[in-house]
């Protein structure tokens, strides 16, 4: 009798177990992929997005100096940044901040940055996108065969990547 009891303890433990573990095993990749990711080494941040998102990116400076970004889909804080919702990273002092590298995947998406004193470096990939920078001299790239609007805000030099039938405004060089 007490060989059946051990017998069926043992054979039962390990079943209950995968129950419980394999939910939490699979929810991983899929938690993982939903969402964007951005990180901060230094005085570069690096922006990219979840293929299969569409992206709102707002590029801030939050009182106190603080350089936030938020974005309509998930976003997920990495090295030198800090998660503070869902939707919303923070990544030090935007003072300290000269390259804002953002790639923003496969989807019709927007990217505002129009405060911005950093350059950004920019590649919207496929979509109707929509791109807002700042005050600094930034590189874009729109070249996808469908309509895009970049504003390139108050800098001098800003050269932005795009088709002829893109709407260019502030930008000081245009391909084409």
């Amino acid at each position: 009798m007490k060989i059946a009891g051990r017998t069926l303890i043992c054979a039962v433990t390990p079943v209950a177990l995968a129950g419980l573990v394999m939910p939490l095993a699979l929810a991983s990749p899929a938690a993982a992929a939903a969402g964007s990711t951005i990180s901060r080494v230094g005085s570069f941040v690096n922006y990219g997005a979840a293929p299969g998102a569409t992206n709102q990116v707002n590029v801030t400076t939050a009182p106190g100096g603080v350089l936030t970004v938020t974005d309509m889909a998930t976003i997920a804080a990495g090295p030198g940044c800090r998660q503070v919702n869902a939707t919303t990273v923070t990544c030090g002092q935007a003072a300290g901040v000269s390259y804002f590298n953002a790639n923003l995947g496969d989807m019709g998406d927007s990217f505002t940055a129009p405060a911005a004193t950093f350059r950004v470096v920019l590649d919207a990939g496929t979509g109707n996108d929509s791109v807002t920078t700042g005050g600094a001299n930034d590189v874009i790239n729109v070249s996808d065969g469908l309509p895009d609007t970049v504003n390139c805000g108050g800098g001098n030099g800003d050269i932005v990547n795009g088709d002829s039938h893109d709407t260019f405004t502030g930008c000081e060089l245009h391909n084409p």
